[in-house]
């Protein structure tokens, strides 16, 4: 089995449609100290619908791949507007002398991941890109996928990350409308840890 992070529910998400339903606004998520302002257009999504989409991301993840994937991630949160545009945050324990170098390990994340969207909808575009980002003085790395459909719709998914001592931390950023992508990476790049 191969424990990797995985932001699961990209999958789910995109190819059909957070611990707690919690309101938009000030958020604080006392593992790591992080404040943000969730936009107030956002909804936050339901345990069950949450639940729903990691489960079906995994199984595309392994139909794809033929390998039992094991999901340890911890959602902090996971809001939406609209069907297209999902701001998701995870973590999980993530140990470099156990599971290995961590950019290796996330590169092979967003490799799986494109790998998964070709075998799953033949026809899209793919393209893939990967570069660093400072947030709050701290260096995330960002993975960068632009999903074009043979309908000519397209997707955007960033995904910043950084590991915090023996914890992996991920910030998924899915969206159709760049405005609202726009009010993610804001959001996003706003916010504060405590370290």
């Amino acid at each position: 089995m191969k424990k990797l992070f995985i932001t699961l529910s990209i999958f789910a998400f995109i190819l059909s449609g957070c611990n707690r339903r919690i309101p938009a606004g000030e958020f604080y998520d006392e593992t790591f100290g992080w404040r943000i302002t969730i936009p107030e257009n956002f909804r936050g999504v339901s345990d069950r619908r949450a639940e729903r989409s990691r489960e079906h991301g995994l199984q595309l993840l392994e139909n794809t791949h033929g390998v039992e994937f094991e999901d340890f991630t911890t959602t902090i949160f996971k809001f939406n507007v609209g069907q297209f545009n999902v701001f998701e945050a995870l973590h999980e324990p993530f140990d470099p002398t156990i599971d290995g170098d961590f950019l290796e390990n996330q590169k092979l994340v967003v490799e799986l991941v494109y790998e998964t969207f070709i075998d799953q909808m033949p026809g899209v575009v793919v393209d893939i890109s990967m570069t660093t980002e400072q947030i709050d003085n701290l260096d995330f790395y960002v993975f960068k996928m632009r999903i074009t459909y043979p309908n000519n719709v397209i997707l955007n998914w960033r995904m910043h990350t950084r590991l915090f001592d023996k914890r992996s931390f991920a910030v998924s950023i899915i969206y159709k409308d760049e405005e609202i992508g726009q009010q993610m990476l804001d959001a996003l790049r706003n916010s504060t840890f405590g370290r």
